[in-house]
């Protein structure tokens, strides 16, 4: 008798831990978008701030008057980071555990607006090649990494 009440009690856990397995895969999707998400922005970050450029060299005003030099981004390249109005507007946003975006000013507030130009520096126009910042981040940036780690943290 004491065996089948153990035995019992032991598929009782075993059926609880099976409710709850819905709830917890939808929780480490969401925990694995957020990571993917946080690791696109730093991605993208990295590249615009630190990333080789191959474009020509120009003479620039600062705001406080001086001259720099500045060296632009080649067609191809992840844009060159000039006033950092562009840069600060990268956002994500996790949307359940099925759907992120990640762009120019998605998830910001009224002074991380996307300015009018990022669509022509990621596409390109007619006149100008595409500077795609992030479609590079997407092409190298890992996913697997980001939920293998997310699925690690909930199930070990």
């Amino acid at each position: 008798m004491f065996f089948g009440v153990r035995e019992d009690q032991n598929n009782n856990v075993v059926f609880r831990e099976a409710d709850q397995m819905p709830t917890r895969l939808q929780q480490v999707f969401r925990r694995g978008l957020l990571n993917y998400m946080q690791g696109l922005k730093k991605r993208a970050n990295h590249e615009i701030l630190h990333g080789k450029k191959s474009g020509r060299v120009y003479m620039v005003r600062t705001a406080t008057g001086r001259r720099k030099r500045h060296r632009s981004s080649a067609p191809g390249e992840t844009h060159a980071n000039l006033t950092g109005r562009l840069r600060k507007s990268l956002g994500w946003k996790v949307h359940g555990y099925e759907r992120a975006e990640f762009g120019y000013g998605v998830a910001s507030n009224a002074e991380n607006v996307a300015p009018f130009y990022a669509p022509f520096l990621e596409f390109g126009t007619r006149r100008m090649l595409a500077r795609p910042t992030l479609q590079n981040a997407i092409a190298k940036e890992e996913v697997e990494g980001h939920f293998d780690r997310a699925f690690d943290a909930e199930f070990r």
